[in-house]
């Protein structure tokens, strides 16, 4: 409002001007008689009496539009201890700004999310929604997370001589934890995941060409090489899609047992805890001692 007052003041200002310059004008008769004067002289007065119609004009407008604000005013005050503007995000207030012109509520988000950049390569590779496990030195146990948000432009300008990076949102679903702004954490995004799957040291996985082999201890007491199918390697663990069945027992370190071919037999520890008494009464006696003297000589 003060800026349309201001814009009166310096109308009105003009209108004077006119009015002065309108008197300085010659007139066209006195008390006596009548004065003839130049056509232009006409002109001019004619000219200056419809600018100051026009600027009068313009003081009505803009005292309606001041009226106007004085009336919003009021009835904003009026309903000021009812007004409510619902914010969509729950969070603490961090700034407040009363410019009319840019009114402004900062708000800091209360759960806690992990930011970090990809590099071209893994941008793609990673979608919303995706698993994420989070670990830190705050916290002991590792907390698990969801991709939340996953930007399609560059964090900065492209550049020819560096690889552009992505910013990625992770939010963490556990809320009760001690991790504060500015916190440095171990992310791990999952971008692929096999649940319920068989899965071996990669130590016990040999390698032939584009064939994939372990070693499986047979029920008949001898070794077997079996071809297998691999999947997912995390962590040092091979995923085994197809080839071997839950509970069959595998040589972990293939590479160190010498010769070791198919039909190989394999001596095991005893392994007093599955040998029950009423179950070596059913074995004859030859049979017991046997066993006993090649283990005695194989551990040799």
């Amino acid at each position: 409002m003060e800026q349309l007052e201001d814009e009166i003041d310096s109308i009105e200002d003009n209108i004077d001007d006119l009015e002065s310059l309108e008197s300085s004008l010659p007139s066209t008769s006195t008390d006596d008689k009548e004065i003839p004067i130049d056509a232009s002289a006409l002109q001019s007065e004619f000219d200056i009496k419809k600018e100051i119609a026009a600027k009068e004009l313009e003081i009505d407008r803009l005292e309606n539009q001041i009226e106007n604000l004085e009336r919003q005013i009021s009835d904003i005050e009026s309903y000021e201890t009812t007004l409510t503007v619902q914010s969509s995000v729950d969070g603490t207030i961090k700034d407040l700004s009363h410019a009319i012109d840019n009114p402004l509520i900062t708000i800091a988000s209360q759960s806690t999310i992990v930011t970090t950049d990809l590099t071209e390569k893994e941008i793609v590779t990673v979608e919303e929604n995706m698993s994420a496990m989070i670990q830190s030195d705050i916290e002991k146990k590792t907390q698990k997370g969801i991709v939340t948000s996953v930007a399609t432009l560059p964090k900065n300008d492209p550049h020819l001589q560096t690889d552009s990076m992505y910013p990625v949102e992770v939010k963490l679903q556990d809320t009760d934890n001690k991790l504060l702004p500015g916190h440095h954490v171990f992310l791990s995004i999952i971008t692929e995941e096999v649940k319920g799957a068989f899965v071996v040291p990669v130590t016990a996985i040999e390698k032939e060409g584009s064939s994939a082999f372990i070693w499986i201890l047979t029920e008949k007491g001898t070794v077997e090489q079996r071809k297998v199918e691999t999947g997912l390697q995390v962590n040092g663990q091979q995923q085994i899609k197809s080839g071997v069945k839950a509970g069959e027992y595998y040589i972990v370190y293939p590479g160190d047992i010498p010769a070791l071919e198919n039909g190989t037999p394999f001596i095991t520890g005893i392994d007093w805890n599955r040998i029950k008494l009423r179950d070596l009464k059913k074995v004859d006696r030859p049979t017991v001692l046997e066993n006993l003297l090649v283990g005695i000589l194989e551990r040799k």
